[in-house]
This record gives structure tokens, sequence and C-alpha cells, in this order.
């Protein structure tokens, strides 16, 4: 028991000897800071500095911007324009436009769907809800035009001619 009472107090001496050295270190980094604050700083700047004369400097070597504005800019290449794909909701537009009967509009739905490898079943309904879309969400109120939709299918709005009463 006693030979673990003095390993633990030599332990704790030798702990106490190393906080001792590392206050004393500290102690003399401090004191150094102090000094190297108190003494004033010298910078011997001249020997970093090229001084040229004026008549040496030359604009068009050394100044490239300068004269970047007096060159023609190069004229971009014309590409041609790409043609904007045709889309489903494009060819439903102007199958709708057109106007007709229910029956028609959606073959010719169907066909352009298959043209362009669209996979949706068209049918009346899926045509009054691009209908719906355009007109309400979107909020294109003249989408149909002169046309109107009927049972029959999309028919031009006929107005009856007012005559003598």
């Amino acid at each position: 028991m006693e030979t673990k009472v003095i390993a633990q107090s030599s332990a704790q001496a030798q702990k106490l000897l190393n906080d001792a050295k590392t206050r004393e270190l500290n102690l003399k980094a401090k004191q150094a800071a102090k000094e190297d604050m108190k003494a004033k700083p010298t910078f011997d700047t001249s020997s970093n500095i090229v001084k040229s004369k004026p008549e040496e400097f030359d604009v068009v070597k050394n100044a490239k911007g300068v004269q970047q504005h007096n060159k023609p800019k190069p004229k971009a290449e014309s590409k041609p324009k790409a043609d904007k794909p045709i889309t489903m909701a494009s060819k439903l537009d102007e199958i709708i436009t057109a106007g007709g009967e229910w029956k028609e509009l959606v073959e010719k739905a169907v066909m352009w769907a298959d043209k362009l490898g669209c996979r949706v079943k068209y049918n009346q309904g899926a045509l009054k809800a691009h209908i719906k879309f355009r007109m309400v969400t979107q909020n294109k109120v003249d989408y149909l035009g002169n046309f109107q939709i009927t049972e029959n299918g999309i028919q031009k709005v006929t107005t009856k001619s007012k005559g003598k009463k």
C-alpha cells in the first residue's frame, strides 16, 4: 500500500513540476511579445520600389486594355435557327381551333398522338380538359374565338340576324 501512495505522490509531483515549467514558459513568451510590441517597426521600402521615368512607360506594351477599344469586333457566325419541336399541346390547339364534330376531333388527336409517340389516349373528355386548361388556368378567355362547345362538337357561333319586329 505504501508503494501505491509513493507512486501516486511521485506522479503528482511530476505533474506539478510540468505545470510550473509550462507557466514559466508562458510568462517568458508574454514578456517577449510585450517587448516586440513596444519596439517600433522599421520598414525599408526603398529597395522594393522600382522607380521609372514617365518617358520609359510604353502605353501600347503595358496597357493592353487601352488598345482593345479600337479593334473591330469579330462578327458572330450566324447559325440556322432550329425549328421548334412539334408538341402535342400545340397540335391539340390547332385541332380544337379548327372546330368540328367530337368524333373527327378525337380521331385527329389520336392520329397526331401516334405520330408524335404520345402515350396519352385522347377522347372527348381529354379535349375538354385541354380547353378548360387554356381558358381557366392560363386565363385565355378568347381561346375558342368564334367557336362554342356543343354536344356534337366545337361549332362556329351563329348569330341570329335581328329582323323587323
